[in-house]
């Protein structure tokens, strides 16, 4: 508890950094703040960020489970939606809860998430195709914003759970919060 809590202050100090260091456009924010707006309405929002890796928005990302993995691997055998659908019922469990879902994967993928959360609300933002912020080299503008998007609404929510990335570690960060990692205990508490 004392090293999460060290943490915790230590990403605050980030927090002021990053908030120094990018401003939303309006542009953006036009993306967001249909999303961010309402997350008032609930005592808690948790972000859920899945990366997976492999082929990606005409980029390769490195495999991050499973035998071919190449980057913060888990065993072979780790079971990613059960991770994240029994860590999604805890904070259920809490009451008042929602959820905003992302991810590298087509959103038919995830509907094990989206299947636990029954009658609980989900933010998603839909995209034209998913990309990789840096390795997509034919991307548009519409689909960077729409990835930069999802970083930001993910920042704004009020713990992250999170596959091994620095998409969403980045955006704990900037949201001041300390993230739980796949693999790691769900804990029944707000990470603050």
């Amino acid at each position: 508890e004392n090293v999460r809590r060290m943490n915790t202050q230590f990403n605050m100090w980030k927090s002021v950094m990053w908030h120094s260091l990018f401003r939303p456009s309006k542009e953006l924010l036009a993306l967001t703040d249909p999303i961010t707006k309402q997350f008032v309405n609930f005592n808690r929002v948790i972000g859920v960020h899945v990366r997976l890796g492999g082929r990606i928005g005409n980029a390769n990302d490195v495999m991050r489970i499973g035998p071919k993995c190449g980057h913060s691997c888990l065993p072979a055998d780790f079971d990613w939606k059960q991770w994240f659908t029994n860590c999604m019922q805890t904070k259920i469990q809490m009451g008042d809860v929602a959820f905003f879902i992302t991810s590298d994967r087509p959103k038919n993928e995830l509907d094990a998430l989206f299947k636990v959360t029954k009658g609980v609300k989900v933010f998603y933002l839909p995209k034209n195709r998913i990309v990789h912020t840096d390795r997509t080299p034919d991307q548009s503008k519409t689909e960077w914003l729409e990835t930069v998007a999802d970083w930001l609404i993910l920042s704004k929510t009020d713990e992250i759970l999170m596959s091994p990335s620095s998409f969403s570690l980045t955006a704990a960060m900037y949201g001041g919060s300390v993230p739980t990692m796949l693999g790691e205990k769900c804990a029944n508490q707000i990470n603050s």
